[in-house]
């Protein structure tokens, strides 16, 4: 069935431009990554956003005074308790990040990419005056966490980092499932 009304026109029109200004106000939402932070800020300034841990593998004295920034979801930790200090070793999955925060879908604001390159580990240090069930509910696997250092070694294919900087952002925050990019379909970083 074929309409004529003018008004279906303008309607299809007057959807069609709502729809168009939508996405430019959504597209809107997204600004650039924020550290939290004094201390954050300062890593995040010192760190390339563009050494990815396969350039590392390759090549990981290249990097041995690089400072990174990489994103990873927390698949294990393990606590310590030392005389001066608590101690927690992270195995993290990198995913490739965009350093763009989204304020269009609350609560999420970090969407990384379902794509990374492999398992890096850290180990980040507490004082032990340190709020303990903070700590092991923060560093808990399904977590994000921003890691800021440099990668000292490489073993079994995981590179090991110093870390300067741990973020750790809680999974209810970011979405990895739903984007798919890598550095080459995105400047990230650049």
């Amino acid at each position: 069935m074929k309409s004529s009304h003018p008004f279906f026109h303008i309607s299809i029109i007057s959807i069609l431009i709502s729809l168009f200004f939508l996405l430019i106000s959504l597209e809107g939402c997204a600004q650039a990554y924020r550290p939290r932070s004094n201390w954050e800020l300062k890593e995040y300034s010192n760190s390339r956003l563009n050494i990815y841990p396969d350039e590392v593998r390759k090549n990981p004295e290249k990097f041995s005074d690089t400072q990174v920034a990489w994103a990873g979801i927390i698949k294990q930790s393990k606590f310590y308790k030392t005389s001066e200090n608590i101690e927690v070793d992270l195995l993290l999955e990198h995913h490739y990040f965009d350093w763009h925060e989204n304020k269009n879908a609350p609560p999420l604001e970090y969407y990384l990419s379902s794509r990374g390159e492999g398992y890096f580990k850290t180990r980040w240090f507490f004082k032990k005056d340190v709020d303990l069930q903070y700590i092991y509910d923060r560093y808990i696997p399904d977590n994000l966490a921003i890691v800021y250092g440099v990668p000292r070694s490489v073993d079994a294919d995981t590179v090991i980092v110093a870390s300067n900087y741990v973020r750790v952002i809680n999974k209810k925050y970011y979405d990895a499932d739903f984007y798919h990019y890598t550095p080459k379909d995105n400047n990230m970083g650049n």
